[in-house]
């Protein structure tokens, strides 16, 4: 019999829920220990994202970069650097449509988060920003940065990369709808679309396993989805929109780019197969 653990914590400004199975090892107290450690693990590994990378906080790493001396050279939580990586990557790929610099200034004062900006209202980017080694990095100007759009899909990515480790085959994590999965087990997701998707119906249910799927919304009470391409709002009347994709951080970003791309968009459906990610809009 199979050993299945469900955990859940609010995380990441939503619930974070974990589902974990043990197909081999027998319903046993041993192996819900075994579990639910791993479980824990996980739990922590994005707390430790999640500290490092709030928009909240004067003393994480993104409230230090905005605050910075210029020239300053601070040392950052490892992870924050990787998801840096990635913001340039997403940054130049998509042309400006993932852009954290633009998200932050849009975002300053909401939902909690600091007034961006120094006396002048001068903030630099990211080509502001020379990355010196996996923990470093010198500032020409400070800059402020939100990396929301990615941040919840790496700290599932790296959730799911501890699990591995600590040897769990099958698992999924759910992160308030940027979910990934791995294992041979099959778990339904239901894709939802206030008009339905293109391609898919309102309500369907899909089965995923060894993907993830995250879910963007560019309207509605919980949308904290930023444009920052406001010349293309004219021509892309999409309200959400859904990817899937090998791993989730790739999903999460490219939910951000579908929002803001027409939709013959030649560079993102080059982006979607070079990726191997599929992608719903509505």
């Amino acid at each position: 019999m199979a050993t299945l653990l469900r955990r859940a914590k609010p995380m990441l400004g939503t619930v974070v829920m974990m589902h974990l199975v043990d197909a081999g090892g027998g319903d046993t107290a041993e192996c819900r220990v075994r579990l639910s450690n791993a479980a824990d693990s996980a739990f922590a590994s994005i707390f430790a994202i999640e500290r490092a990378m709030s928009a909240h906080h004067s003393d994480s790493d993104l409230g230090r970069m905005a605050s910075a001396a210029p020239g300053a050279t601070l040392t950052l939580d490892p992870h924050t650097i990787a998801v840096i990586r990635l913001a340039r990557y997403w940054h130049a790929l998509s042309r400006g449509a993932f852009d954290p610099c633009k998200a932050a200034a849009r975002l300053a004062g909401v939902n909690g988060r600091p007034a961006a900006g120094d006396e002048s209202g001068c903030k630099g980017t990211l080509r502001d920003l020379e990355i010196l080694s996996a923990t470093e990095v010198c500032l020409e100007r400070p800059v402020s940065l939100d990396l929301g759009g990615i941040a919840k899909g790496y700290a599932v990515d790296i959730a799911i990369d501890t699990l591995r480790r600590l040897g769990v085959e099958s698992a999924l994590v759910n992160a308030g709808g940027d979910m990934r999965a791995i294992g041979t087990h099959a778990w339904p997701v239901e894709v939802r679309g206030r008009a339905g998707f293109r391609g898919i119906a309102p309500h369907a249910f899909r089965r995923t396993r060894n993907s993830a799927v995250a879910s963007s919304e560019a309207q509605g009470p919980t949308a904290e989805f930023v444009r920052t391409l406001p010349r293309v709002r004219a021509v892309t009347p999409w309200s959400s929109c859904t990817v899937m994709a090998r791993d989730c951080v790739t999903a999460d970003a490219l939910t951000k780019w579908g929002l803001q791309s027409a939709e013959d968009s030649s560079r993102l459906r080059r982006a979607l197969r070079q990726h191997k990610a599929r992608l719903w809009r509505s």
